[in-house]
């Protein structure tokens, strides 16, 4: 039986092609609060209008969040859960996750996506592109990890954190919540939350 799947937000088209092409899901429409603007690789799905609409939909439909701000991510998750439904997540079938590690729902992860042993990662978090998350890591809910991370062995990120693209953090570090990482930044300490560090090494932001 196919799984009815509501698209919340139009910011990654490649996410949307997996989606038309995956035989186990029907796409029933898409919501958009932070665009009036129809996203060309939406026009062949309905809108359905903003998230009001949610509380309308029936209780076995799931929720892709399709949203790459880590804040408005956490948001989102928060207003589904509000109205009792359910998140929707994604893993390319190219991803192998070993028995050892935990991951949470309403993930997505694309392609070339790498988990190493006994990782934990939270809710509604977005991982892209060939991003590596070695052994040991720790990935906060709402958290985001752009294109090509790469995150040494027991590396700890908090809840509500932004990586990158490219951005490499070395071993044994823990970045708090509510930190921004610059891309292709290189993080050799600690960082407490509520930073924006970037470069190489990594220096936080005045």
């Amino acid at each position: 039986m196919k799984k009815n799947i509501v698209i919340y937000g139009s910011s990654y088209p490649d996410s949307i092609e997996v989606l038309k092409t995956d035989n186990e899901v029907n796409i029933i429409g898409y919501v958009n609060d932070f665009s009036l603007d129809e996203a060309s690789w939406m026009s062949q799905i309905n809108y359905l209008g903003n998230h009001q609409i949610i509380k309308e939909l029936n209780s076995d439909t799931l929720i892709f969040n399709n949203i790459w701000s880590h804040n408005n991510r956490k948001l989102i998750y928060q207003r589904i859960m509000n109205y009792g439904l359910d998140v929707f997540s994604y893993f390319s079938d190219d991803i192998f996750i070993p028995n050892s590690s935990k991951i949470g729902k309403g993930n997505w992860m694309h392609k070339g996506v790498k988990i190493g042993s006994e990782v934990r990662i939270g809710n509604n978090c977005g991982i892209r592109f060939n991003t590596i998350v070695n052994h040991e890591c720790s990935i906060g809910s709402h958290s985001f990890l752009g294109p090509g991370v790469v995150l040494s062995g027991r590396v700890s990120i908090g809840e509500n954190s932004f990586i990158g693209s490219g951005a490499i953090i070395l071993p044994n570090i823990c970045i708090g919540d509510n930190v921004i990482v610059g891309a292709g930044s290189v993080v050799t300490k600690n960082v407490v939350s509520n930073s924006v560090v970037f470069g190489n090494p990594a220096k936080v932001s005045n």
